[in-house]
């Protein structure tokens, strides 16, 4: 079962222009401070509209703060622990390194062509298709495409969050 697929033709643009509560780092909302969705992250200090109840709705989240250049939403899309691929030989942990990586990315011109959530009741794989579109000077623009694939993983509270983000899909190597 699946929750998503976004064919090629539906693109989506960005860019410039656990199962235990010490895995998460929300908590909802209720009284007249929370309104339906609100999320107190405690590693932000602040409320984020978050519906993530399904890996699909994360997803969209995430795709969703990084086309509005909102770092702290995005990187309260993670586990506090979460692992981070920055290149395909460094591998990194946690929420400064989620951080640094998301500021870094934040401008690169990125569009999803594609995407595919397979849902395994607490865990899910994302794969998703990105195109890069490099501006080049005194030639044609470049494109690069590439592949991410993602660990979500189901909260105590029902929420889900990115355990593990791999832009470079299978890159990695072996």
């Amino acid at each position: 079962m699946h929750y998503g697929t976004r064919p090629v033709g539906s693109e989506m643009s960005f860019g410039t222009g656990s199962k235990q509560a010490s895995r998460c780092s929300c908590s909802r909302m209720e009284g007249p401070r929370g309104q339906q969705g609100q999320v107190f992250n405690r590693r932000l200090g602040r409320e984020v509209r978050m519906n993530n109840r399904t890996p699909l709705e994360l997803i969209t989240t995430l795709l969703d703060a990084r086309g509005r250049g909102d770092v702290e939403a995005a990187v309260a899309c993670f586990e506090a622990d979460a692992t981070m691929v920055i290149e395909p030989d460094h591998i990194e942990r946690g929420d400064a390194a989620i951080r640094r990586f998301t500021k870094s990315t934040f401008a690169l011109p990125v569009t999803m062509l594609a995407r595919r959530i397979v849902d395994g009741r607490d865990v899910a794989l994302h794969v998703g298709k990105w195109r890069l579109d490099m501006a080049s000077h005194g030639s044609e623009a470049q494109q690069i495409v590439g592949c991410t694939t993602d660990i979500l993983r189901k909260q105590i509270d029902g929420s889900w969050l990115v355990a593990i983000h791999n832009p470079w899909g299978s890159a990695i190597g072996i």
